[in-house]
């Protein structure tokens, strides 16, 4: 019975049945998500490009968890100027430690560097961002080979102000 099936008409019914499955889970459980996306109101993420701040892949993950945790909590206004001060300041800190990476500063000279690009940022030091830019910080220092900070040494650097 089974020996007059070709191996094209198979794999045919099989990708089609896959194709099948894929579509009732799309629609059984992100109707809500497809139907956004496709009356404009809300935009496919990781599509875009964003040529000027390269941010590493867990790193911009950890700040876009803090950032859509956070953005209900706050007026659209304010949430808005943070987002874009932590877009500055991550900009900041990966072109700073990436020159610091060439010349090879002690521990007290890549703290004293760091702690006054944080004191720039009253505003960011008591947000939500506060644990994902100081996870970037340590994460861009092990990457760098830079003399290695743990998170409680660059949270004390958003305190420190002399």
């Amino acid at each position: 019975m089974f020996r007059n099936i070709l191996w094209n008409d198979y794999i045919i019914v099989v990708v089609f049945l896959m194709v099948c499955w894929y579509v009732f889970v799309g629609l059984r459980y992100y109707l809500d998500e497809i139907k956004d996306v496709v009356g404009g109101k809300k935009k496919l993420q990781g599509w875009e490009k964003n040529e000027e701040l390269k941010v590493e892949p867990e790193a911009d993950l950890r700040i876009q968890d803090s950032l859509e945790g956070s953005s209900s909590e706050m007026y659209p206004e304010e949430s808005n100027t943070i987002f874009h001060e932590v877009e500055a300041l991550i900009k900041q800190l990966k072109s700073v430690l990436n020159v610091a990476a060439q010349k090879e500063p002690s521990k007290q000279e890549l703290e004293e560097e760091l702690r006054l690009i944080l004191i720039e940022y009253p505003l960011l030091s008591n947000s939500p961002y506060h644990s994902a830019v100081t996870e970037l910080i340590v994460s861009e220092c092990e990457k760098y080979g830079l003399p290695v900070l743990i998170q409680q040494e660059v949270a004390a650097l958003w305190n420190k102000r002399n």
